[in-house]
């Protein structure tokens, strides 16, 4: 790598620190950041994850406990981790791309993911993701390496095994990485299987090595046998997922609503939304890719082959799970980021092909982000007046015909491109009109935009290909700025402001003691006050997910000290709410209500049974 683009890239992580250290002071808070927080807290408190108390997996969890432990026990500081693990992620692009293509290309690819509005927000949000795309990608990053003349790099497949059982111990979905890594070797071009013998044994022993050390630590605290058949073994996870997949998906999955189907407390109009905001938050990203696939088929680009190969399983055996997933359990947009690595290094050799071929200069560039960074400005400032996904097809395909068409020769082909827009733009409007679902309908639209471009005979056609993959990913790209700027921003991922989180912990300080126990739906209030969870259940979705047959048996003989009710107590403890309604009204006093719009934060004190003196 040359002197310069080591510049670039320093500069990149440079900006993206600045930026995402502004973000996690000000960004709401998460719903799930409190419980995934205090999973590392109550180790640091002596308690052990999975044993003690049900948790998310274990290296996560330990991650955070390491975090707090050398920062602090507050919110500010466990956003720290996911923020790092954004920038090692970016980093981590770099390399692959610049092995998969060339140094420009992994530059292009690390600007995207550290700078995409949808990816910046969420890298500020104490969630599994995170952490899970930095080691998955550091999984695949190792195993190329391993492709050298050297059989000394053979070793590196053994790092490769390693990162990717971390993963696992992060996020449960990623026990797909070995299945993405042994597809390639198995069917690599110009490699017989049996020469990736050596590989493949290698990644199974760092992966074995990573397992049996976290079986170890966890022995001594449980069976043999429990081990075996808990989040610390792989295999398990692997059978809950074909027995579910077999026995259970309709069964499970079969709506008890007539609006479709049931996704435990999700409905699935919800569901479908999710998947529109995270395709077209980063539409040009999918955009891009496709572009790059085409034109690997249309030239049969046979020393590609591999790249082309690689990425495709990549992203597939990240994205289809959770189609399947979708019609079972539910989605949210943040599960897209795992499937967004792959697809911009694609739209990154996308772009860099069009900007070399159509000769755009540096100031041309400029522009075209200069636009984008417009655009996502004056739609965060004019939220209230978003123009619907037609008329910013229409917007972005203007904009994008006077970025690449700047002489007035070329006035014709503009018109060209706003013509095409606008035709696109009725097929849009017609297909929602009769209730086709969005993100089919963003599909098809783009297809027919797509379809006039190239039937332009007013180009010449031996570059009407290349000008209509141009006009298209720079009409998708800002068609992301403009979206994304309708609803990203602080207040986007979370549904409380930092604000809020302090007087509801000030108040609890002031009015209890360090020992005592929380009731609530969201968690953050327990950890950032640094008091315990009701029955030591760090996730209140618990109480969503099963009935504990002795739940009211367990809080006459366990009162918590606190109830806080706010937009997710009821939802959590929906199972057992009037029997908790019945106990905040004989035995708890209202201590304070916390305007936290559009609701309040209703702080309840268990009452002294030796007072007669009312809390309030």
């Amino acid at each position: 790598m040359n002197r310069k683009n080591y510049y670039y890239l320093c500069f990149f992580l440079a900006l993206a620190l600045l930026l995402r250290l502004g973000l996690l002071l000000i960004t709401w808070l998460n719903p799930d950041e409190g419980a995934h927080l205090m999973d590392g807290r109550l180790i640091l408190d002596g308690y052990i994850p999975i044993v003690d108390y049900e948790a998310r997996q274990p290296f996560y969890v330990f991650m955070l406990a390491v975090v707090l432990k050398i920062f602090g026990a507050s919110f500010i500081y466990g956003r720290l981790l996911p923020v790092m693990a954004s920038l090692g992620t970016g980093l981590i692009l770099f390399y692959i791309g610049r092995r998969l293509f060339n140094d420009a290309v992994g530059l292009v690819a690390c600007a995207i993911y550290l700078f995409l509005p949808f990816l910046l927000m969420w890298s500020v949000v104490v969630k599994t993701e995170p952490l899970t795309i930095l080691l998955a990608s550091a999984s695949i990053l190792f195993m190329l390496k391993s492709y050298n003349i050297s059989i000394e790099n053979l070793g590196w497949m053994v790092f490769s095994g390693m990162f990717a059982a971390l993963a696992y111990y992060v996020r449960a979905s990623a026990f797909l990485i070995p299945t993405i890594i042994v597809l390639f070797l198995l069917f690599r071009y110009d490699t017989k299987p049996k020469k990736n013998g050596p590989r493949l044994f290698l990644f199974a022993l760092g992966y074995l090595v990573v397992c049996i050390l976290a079986g170890t630590v966890f022995l001594s605290s449980m069976s043999f046998r429990d081990i075996l058949i808990s989040q610390v073994n792989p295999l398990d996870t692997i059978y809950d997922h074909v027995a579910h997949f077999i026995t259970k998906l309709w069964i499970q999955g079969k709506s008890v609503e007539g609006s479709g189907f049931r996704v435990l407390d999700q409905n699935f109009s919800y569901t479908k939304a999710s998947w529109y905001q995270g395709v077209v938050f980063s539409l040009f990203v999918f955009v891009g890719g496709i572009l790059a696939f085409l034109h690997f088929l249309s030239h049969r680009l046979k020393h590609r082959i591999n790249t082309y190969l690689l990425l495709a399983i990549w992203t597939g055996f990240i994205l289809f799970p959770y189609i399947y997933q979708t019609f079972y359990r539910g989605f949210f947009p943040q599960y897209i980021t795992e499937a967004l690595p792959p697809l911009i290094l694609l739209t990154a050799s996308t772009g860099h092909r069009l900007m070399l071929k159509t000769s755009l200069g540096k100031r041309r560039i400029l522009t075209v982000i200069g636009v984008f960074g417009l655009l996502f400005i004056l739609q965060k400032a004019f939220w209230q007046y978003y123009p619907g996904f037609t008329w910013t097809l229409i917007i972005a395909a203007l904009l994008c015909g006077v970025v690449l068409y700047r002489k007035a020769v070329n006035f014709y082909s503009l018109c060209y491109i706003v013509v095409a827009a606008v035709l696109s733009g009725i097929l849009n409007h017609y297909l929602e009109g009769i209730g086709v679902n969005r993100l089919l309908c963003v599909g098809c639209t783009l297809l027919m935009y797509s379809t006039i471009l190239l039937c332009n005979s007013i180009l010449k056609w031996k570059k009407v290909l290349l000008k209509s993959s141009s006009v298209v990913l720079l009409t998708a790209f800002y068609i992301t700025a403009i979206y994304s700027g309708s609803l990203i921003g602080p207040r986007y991922v979370g549904v409380w402001s930092p604000k809020v989180v302090y007087q509801i912990k000030k108040i609890l300080e002031e009015h209890g003691e360090r020992a005592d126990t929380v009731l609530s739906g969201g968690m953050i209030w327990t950890f950032e006050s640094g008091r315990y969870p009701f029955l030591n259940v760090s996730h209140p979705t618990q109480f969503l997910l099963k009935e504990w047959p002795d739940f009211e048996i367990q809080f006459e003989n366990n009162k918590p000290d606190f109830i806080i009710k706010e937009s997710y107590t009821e939802k959590k403890f929906s199972y057992f709410w009037e029997f908790l309604e019945s106990q905040i009204d004989s035995s708890y006093s209202l201590v304070k209500s916390v305007p936290a719009p559009p609701g309040t934060v209703d702080i309840y004190k268990l009452n002294d049974p030796f007072s007669t003196i009312d809390v309030q």
